[in-house]
């Protein structure tokens, strides 16, 4: 699928932020103050959750991956 890409952009966020990302948008989601189109509950901020921490653990692999494509890759480290 990359390789079909023109560019790659990689938003790569600190993990805490993601952290609080998530469950300011599933508060959001629960005070009706975000549309969604899909049903968020606790059993999905669970998997979002662990989601989370298993990017993390992959992170390395995964930006080693994209190194192939370092040609049309825009790497974006948040401050933030």
């Amino acid at each position: 699928m990359l390789d079909l890409s023109d560019k790659i952009i990689y938003l790569n966020t600190n993990y805490n932020i993601r952290k609080i990302r998530i469950i300011k948008r599933y508060i959001k989601q629960k005070l009706k103050l975000e549309k969604i189109s899909y049903k968020s509950n606790l059993k999905l901020l669970i998997q979002m959750y662990k989601w989370n921490k298993e990017f993390e653990t992959n992170k390395d692999e995964f930006e080693h991956q994209l190194t192939k494509y370092n040609d049309k890759l825009i790497n974006k480290k948040e401050l933030l």
